[in-house]
């Protein structure tokens, strides 16, 4: 019997599913195609919206039954937690920690070098911020589509460089001109994330794509926690990352950017602590009126 996998159209969601499901051992499985809300208004051009368009639509299949799991970019999934969905998070286990990260990318053509005139590509509100405030650009402009289509466009002049996932581009075999941003990116950045539902223990296929979680629920929780206390989300001007360390307290890191400022944020301890400090330091450095700036 085959699995039934919802998954957006494009050619690294679709390259998402067939790790996953080779990393589970699944042979026999059927892609359901959606063209997600996100998507479309990416095209049309719209920058200012949730990220949970590109995931609402493949989750409502899951939950009706028509899929049984559905795969999304990590990244993308909202910190709010689904209700009767189970969230598991894939990391193909690089040690190369520049796998997570961003890269700025020039064409093949042109010297992989940045200067503050040059007009910078990107769609994510914090990737611009963070090229204003730490590459000192004087010009970012949006950038939509898929990964091809932006990679398209600079390679067609519309950009000087544009900034992507290193982990996207690896995925899809890209050879291409950049270098390394050492900016704070997401703890989701470079995952996989499955969604099914709960009541899905029975299914043959369950153990399989339960031994594939990373093992790191408890810094995601503690993240996406961290972010709808402050209500902030994916889509906002905001980095967090976190590590569990080895006697189980946490250390985690906030980036929050406004149209001038930005603040950075460290806090550490056991769970509740770790929350409750990185909570009143965001509120005390002024992070919730940086991120009203983008409102």
């Amino acid at each position: 019997m085959k699995i039934k996998v919802a998954s957006r159209t494009s050619k690294l969601a679709i390259a998402q599913v067939e790790i996953i499901m080779k990393a589970s051992g699944i042979e026999e499985y059927e892609i359901i195609k959606v063209k997600t809300k996100g998507d479309y208004q990416s095209e049309k051009g719209v920058i200012m919206f949730d990220k949970s368009n590109f995931v609402d639509e493949i989750d409502d299949i899951v939950l009706s039954g028509e899929a049984d799991i559905g795969i999304h970019s990590g990244k993308d999934v909202p910190a709010k937690s689904y209700k009767n969905l189970e969230t598991y998070h894939y990391d193909e286990g690089t040690n190369n920690n520049s796998f997570y990260k961003d890269i700025l990318i020039f064409k093949n053509s042109k010297k992989a070098f940045f200067e503050p005139h040059m007009t910078v590509g990107t769609s994510s509100l914090r990737r611009k911020m963070q090229a204003l405030h730490f590459l000192k650009a004087k010009s970012v402009e949006n950038l939509n589509g898929n990964i091809d289509t932006r990679i398209n466009l600079l390679n067609q002049g519309h950009f000087d460089c544009i900034i992507l996932a290193l982990a996207g581009c690896t995925r899809l075999n890209f050879n291409l001109n950049y270098v390394i941003l050492d900016h704070l990116t997401p703890l989701t950045q470079g995952k996989i994330a499955v969604r099914l539902r709960h009541n899905s223990k029975e299914k043959w296929w369950y153990a399989k794509i339960k031994k594939l979680s990373d093992n790191r629920s408890e810094e995601y929780s503690l993240v996406n926690d961290f972010l709808n206390r402050v209500e902030a989300d994916c889509h906002s001007a905001i980095a967090v990352d976190c590590q569990k360390n080895i006697d189980n307290s946490f250390e985690m890191k906030v980036e929050a950017y406004g149209v001038k400022n930005f603040i950075k944020i460290n806090s550490n301890g056991f769970y509740d602590e770790c929350l409750k400090q990185a909570v009143n330091s965001f509120s005390s450095n002024g992070g919730e009126e940086l991120l009203n700036e983008h409102n």
